[in-house]
């Protein structure tokens, strides 16, 4: 458990809380995740695993174009909803992109 009784761990984002699971712990943190030293952040990405618009443009932007090449060459059909795709940071703080592709809701319905 990270110091602190209350289980918070300050880091660069002003704090983050800290749960243990397993044999390791999950961390949340508040801010600008194209920033975030971490071993790896997570990205909701279209099947197609190409650069959006809202966070994952802001990541792909801010990674460069090789991440968009990197998933062109190892994945050029793109993913399939549930599955997941890991790529290099690129120009990000993390050292990996997890790109989770999930499924599209529209109103509450699948779309």
């Amino acid at each position: 458990m990270p110091p602190g009784s209350d289980g918070r761990n300050p880091d660069a984002f002003g704090g983050a809380d800290r749960w243990p699971v397993g044999a390791g712990s999950v961390c949340l943190r508040l801010g600008d995740i194209t920033k975030l030293r971490a071993d790896a952040i997570f990205n909701a990405a279209s099947r197609q695993l190409a650069a959006g618009g809202g966070v994952d443009g802001a990541i792909h932007r801010a990674a460069g174009p090789k991440l968009q090449t990197e998933l062109r060459r190892n994945r050029p059909r793109g993913c399939a909803t549930g599955s997941a795709v890991v790529t290099a940071g690129c120009r990000l703080a993390a050292r990996y992109v997890i790109h989770a592709v999930g499924p599209r809701w529209q109103g509450g319905r699948p779309g």
